[in-house]
């Protein structure tokens, strides 16, 4: 499909849908990330208040229930793959998403695997302010797996910065102590 440069109707379910729904992709790129191969294309789809709206989306493979080609070209492709995943972490591009400064300060224990594998090696740099050399400045498009990475890290990583990721880390922090009070009492 991807040589034919056709634009394909795929029947595809979401993880968190128990339906199917046909969407119409125009194929660009193959990608593998944790363990998982996605479908990356320009979609159409329609905003709530009924516009038209590009964009590019992701879908793993194999959530595909069917491909079907379609007569219709594909609009040409003018994304550079190489450089596209460069300001983020995993793979999910929010739309309109914009890259941010984070700063993370790691606990003394894990500071020396942070150094040694970076969680960003693009951009990824010690905070020059910090005299005890714990905190790293990454510049990232907030995503789900920035915020999967740093829940992995639990109590060895706190956000400095921005307030708006400390502070929604904060929040499943509270959803997550209160999950686990609830399992307690049963």
């Amino acid at each position: 499909v991807l040589l034919c440069k056709k634009v394909v109707e795929i029947e595809y379910k979401a993880f968190q849908s128990d339906e199917s729904v046909v969407r119409k992709i125009h194929p660009y790129h193959l990608k593998q990330y944790n363990d998982r191969w996605l479908l990356f294309g320009l979609e159409e789809v329609l905003t709530e208040e009924g516009v038209g709206l590009e964009r590019i989306s992701n879908l793993a493979l194999d959530r595909i229930e069917s491909v079907t080609e379609t007569l219709l070209d594909i609009k040409e492709d003018t994304i550079n793959w190489g450089d596209f995943f460069d300001e983020m972490i995993g793979v999910s591009k929010p739309y309109e998403g914009k890259s941010i400064q984070v700063k993370l300060k790691f606990s003394k224990n894990r500071i020396p695997y942070i150094l040694t594998k970076p969680i960003h090696g693009a951009s990824q740099r010690l905070d020059p302010s910090d005299a005890k050399k714990r905190t790293i400045i990454i510049n990232v498009i907030p995503n789900r797996e920035l915020f999967q990475l740093l829940l992995s890290f639990g109590k060895d990583v706190k956000v400095i910065e921005p307030i708006e990721i400390a502070s929604h880390m904060k929040k499943i922090a509270k959803k997550m102590k209160k999950q686990y009070k609830k399992s307690t009492k049963q």
